[in-house]
């Protein structure tokens, strides 16, 4: 069985595999039931205004083997089911790209989904040229967010020692998308 990945706009029906994949991961285990409500809420914006921001999907189709355990060749096609494994939701603000939210269903991290969904992310954003950084942010207990956003590049701008909305603390990040923009102090600044 082969796996093809598809990176691709939010659609509707894709909620109750969204909601699967915030049900187990690190952020509704810290702040309960509240995560979903709000999640949906983002990503019911987002796709009614897309020129606010943007969710974008991570699916795997499962092709099933045209050959039975034998190696003999079936007759009937091929199926394929497509499995939502992840998503993102982001904001566009004045010089960049917010990403608000960036999870990989539990079972389908460190298989480089993930990292597939931030590279889609930053070629979208590269497209769009009045972006010129991607910010993001992550509580400061999920250990494996801070791993994973240093890996793809993201260097820490910040820290919120209190975030009195969320009731924790977080660490802030960004990417620069232009070689002009390195400069850590206009970033801070103006974004």
């Amino acid at each position: 069985m082969s796996n093809t990945i598809t990176i691709r706009n939010y659609q509707g029906e894709d909620w109750p595999s969204v909601k699967l994949v915030l049900l187990e991961s690190d952020i509704y285990t810290a702040y309960g039931p509240t995560v979903l409500k709000s999640e949906k809420g983002r990503i019911d914006f987002f796709v009614q205004v897309p020129e606010k921001g943007r969710v974008f999907t991570v699916c795997i189709t499962k092709n099933s083997s045209n050959e039975d355990d034998d190696g003999k060749e079936k007759t009937e096609q091929a199926e394929s089911q497509e499995l939502v494994v992840g998503f993102a939701v982001i904001d566009f603000f004045s010089r960049g790209i917010f990403i608000l939210t960036l999870i990989i269903g539990k079972q389908y991290r460190g298989m480089g989904y993930g990292k597939q969904l931030m590279e889609h992310i930053k070629k979208f954003a590269k497209k769009n040229t009045q972006y010129t950084i991607l910010r993001c942010f992550a509580d400061e207990q999920l250990v494996n967010a801070h791993t994973f956003l240093l890996k793809q590049g993201f260097r820490v701008c910040g820290f919120v020692e209190h975030d009195l909305t969320l009731n924790h603390s977080s660490i802030h990040y960004f990417y620069p998308l232009r070689e002009d923009d390195e400069d850590e102090q206009d970033l801070l600044i103006s974004a």
